[in-house]
């Protein structure tokens, strides 16, 4: 399963689109760290915290744990980058390949988005 979309966090001055190949079940399980699931496979429950400082330390605990989440799936976003195709208007600049995307400092939102979109909610036939 695939699906076209155009970046909402594309920046200004650029234009085009990307196509996903949608994560299996298993493939999905798999992007899960095992930082973040306890010895079931079940993903680990945070306690709810009562003091401020432990609001706060939580706070930084699911910062960790989303860094951790999104480094995980980042590895494996060639994987379901099927297509870009984007063009910097500036100067006509295309990028037709993930791995272009990647070393365009100006592509980092794009890049979180491709992260979230892949490990998020889709439902088959949805539209982007």
């Amino acid at each position: 399963m695939k699906v076209k979309f155009v970046p909402s966090t594309m920046p200004a001055g650029y234009t085009g689109h990307i196509i996903l190949r949608l994560p299996t079940y298993a493939e999905r399980l798999e992007l899960l760290s095992d930082d973040l699931m306890d010895e079931t496979g079940l993903v680990k429950p945070g306690e709810e915290p009562q003091t401020e400082e432990e609001i706060k330390a939580k706070a930084k605990q699911d910062t960790r744990r989303a860094r951790i989440l999104m480094q995980s799936v980042a590895k494996k976003l060639p994987d379901f980058v099927s297509e870009v195709k984007i063009v910097r208007e500036k100067d006509g600049h295309k990028f037709e390949d993930f791995d272009a995307l990647q070393y365009e400092s100006e592509m980092m939102p794009v890049l979180t988005e491709i992260c979230t979109r892949v490990i998020g909610k889709n439902e088959v036939g949805s539209p982007p």
